[in-house]
């Protein structure tokens, strides 16, 4: 197993945990090479790799670089601690507690704020014939004793394998069906709003298609988790278009600049507070909608893909 961090713009860390012990070794590489000489952590659990088959599974640090979480598939255990990324020691060793489980663990992740991280309830397995519901959990990094929250089970012979955050700030998942796909499935599953406490997460298991004749079975590709630390949100809107048949110059009420956004919704309202127009697509944004020049209100809430959110007002002025 392995992960890696930025420590700045130059430094990097390569994390690695060594077979059939509690041995994390840290690896500072700079832009002179990598050192020889690790960081050694002995901590947390023994990663039993030969009779319970704990090297399946992820290991993942979080945006941030202050937390290191592990899964031990066939031990049933995931652990998190806390990474000193001055030192290139792990601190801190929690276990996670999770009484429901019944089956092994796989998959693993970070939002991006790095305030929760979530993991995958699995057979194990993309074979026919198991009955057992496969879910995603989901674990506040700042309470790590608290029971996780279930925020998404599989269908029946459905089995969820691997996570990955992405650079739109979402969370993809990996998942076949013995019976019905079972060299894969066609489908990615998708945690929307991962910074949202329990199912105001949003979890999609037909989230996105994929190309006809292609499928995914458990696995995601892996990145550097430090790539997702993301700047502040930026929202700029115009207060002028100009709706007509004649052309289609500035012809939408869309934004300006619409940067780092995961979500964001639209209310449009006229001079006596009635609302004329709501939308949660702002790239496609208003026309007008047949309503008469002059000037509107608008506001507008959001979510970054930094875990930020706001809310925002303005006036726009329909001139044809």
């Amino acid at each position: 197993m392995t992960a890696v961090h930025h420590a700045n713009q130059k430094d990097v860390w390569l994390l690695a945990h060594e077979g059939n012990n509690n041995i994390f070794r840290a690896y500072l590489i700079t832009e002179t090479g990598i050192s020889f000489q690790p960081i050694i952590s002995p901590i947390g659990e023994v990663h039993n790799f030969q009779s319970l088959n704990d090297v399946e599974g992820q290991m993942k640090l979080s945006p941030d670089g202050k937390k290191l979480a592990v899964v031990l598939s066939g031990s049933r255990i995931v652990q998190l601690f806390d990474f000193n990324s001055s030192t290139g020691s792990l601190e801190n060793s929690y276990r996670i507690p999770y009484s429901a489980q019944n089956l092994g663990f796989y998959g693993l992740e970070f939002s991006p704020t790095s305030t929760f991280f979530y993991f995958t309830n699995t057979a194990l397995t993309c074979s026919s014939g198991f009955n057992n519901k496969t879910s995603i959990l989901q674990v506040q990094t700042g309470n790590p004793n608290q029971e996780p929250f279930v925020i998404g089970l599989g269908k029946p012979d459905e089995n969820i394998g691997a996570l990955q955050l992405a650079p739109d700030g979402r969370i993809y998942v990996a998942s076949c069906k013995g019976a019905f796909f079972p060299s894969g499935h066609s489908f990615l599953g998708v945690i929307n709003y991962p910074d949202r406490l329990g199912p105001a997460c949003n979890f999609n298991d037909m989230g996105i298609p994929l190309t006809i004749g292609k499928v995914n079975v458990q696995g995601l590709p892996n990145f550097i988790q430090s790539y997702f630390l993301f700047d502040d949100p930026v929202v700029e809107m115009p207060n002028i278009f100009t709706p007509n048949e004649t052309d289609t110059i500035n012809a939408r009420f869309t934004p300006i600049r619409l940067e780092n956004i995961n979500y964001a919704s639209l209310t449009i309202v006229n001079r006596w507070g009635q609302q004329v127009f709501y939308t949660e697509n702002l790239e496609t944004g208003w026309d007008g909608g047949g309503q008469p020049d002059g000037v509107y209100y608008w506001s507008m809430q959001y979510d970054g893909k930094n875990g930020k959110s706001g809310a925002m007002r303005g006036w726009v002025n329909i001139l044809r």
